[in-house]
């Protein structure tokens, strides 16, 4: 994607309804990156460095956002989006976050504390 164009309204829709912060972007495109993998949260906690509460809670709000499926026992989660539009809209904003880092940050900590699903 070029520096000069503008972010795709399907990713726009994406960090407001679910990236609540540019930690649940870091992990969201984690588990976007191995999507075969099952993360258990101190496999999260490990990787990118952030306590295992944090990890649980953020695993489980992504499930609930039809982002990443649980395992059988609710112990480990994967990359599985619930519909081929949001598989799509993290695939954009994977590749749009390359060049456009500081609008995606930028978007993301405008949205105010209190309209932030925690």
């Amino acid at each position: 994607m070029s520096r000069g164009e503008a972010m795709p309204p399907d990713v726009r829709r994406l960090i407001a309804d679910h990236v609540h912060s540019v930690g649940a972007l870091d992990l969201l495109l984690l588990l976007r990156d191995d999507p075969d993998r099952w993360w258990s949260a101190r496999d999260v906690a490990r990787t990118i460095r952030c306590p295992v509460a944090w990890a649980e809670r953020e695993l489980e709000r992504l499930s609930r956002g039809a982002l990443v499926a649980a395992s059988g026992d609710g112990d480990s989660f994967a990359f599985r989006p619930a519909d081929a539009a949001l598989a799509r809209a993290v695939e954009t904003l994977s590749r749009f976050y390359v060049s456009h880092a500081r609008e995606i940050v930028g978007l993301i900590l405008a949205v105010p504390v209190s309209g932030r699903d925690r």
